[in-house]
């Protein structure tokens, strides 16, 4: 993939420390730099033990208090998946249909009020 922006001296061309390791930047740009949309999906179900350690994980990111304002509905169940279809576009309801599990992500808005008292169940709903 080409990188339009403009090219600084690498930390191997100036002797400095990198930044980030080798493996970690590799990792970052197969993450952020070459990922594209990904559309066929194995035909079976996700555990809801693993949506519950994502939420984990995503909760724990260095933020204040380890706390943010995401909110995650996970739809497993055809109807819901059907319930979403109208709001998706044409090109990407059969991907819907067939993914095991559609995350739709969102902002509680009531967040700094709800913050003491905020549980798995506040965080992520499985339907």
């Amino acid at each position: 993939m080409h990188d339009p922006s403009p090219r600084t001296a690498s930390s191997l061309e100036t002797g400095a420390a990198p930044l980030v390791p080798r493996a970690e930047a590799a990792l970052a740009r197969r993450l952020f730099s070459d990922a594209r949309t990904h559309a066929h999906w194995l035909p079976r179900p996700v555990a809801p033990a693993l949506l519950h350690e994502l939420v984990r994980l995503v909760q724990r990111g260095p933020t204040s208090m380890n706390t943010q304002p995401l909110r995650l509905q996970f739809l497993v169940s055809d109807a819901a998946k059907a319930r979403l279809e109208a709001c998706v576009n044409a090109g990407n309801v059969a991907k819907t249909r067939s993914a095991p599990v559609v995350a739709i992500p969102g902002m509680d808005l009531d967040f700094p009020e709800r913050l003491p008292r905020l549980g798995f169940e506040d965080i992520a709903r499985i339907v």
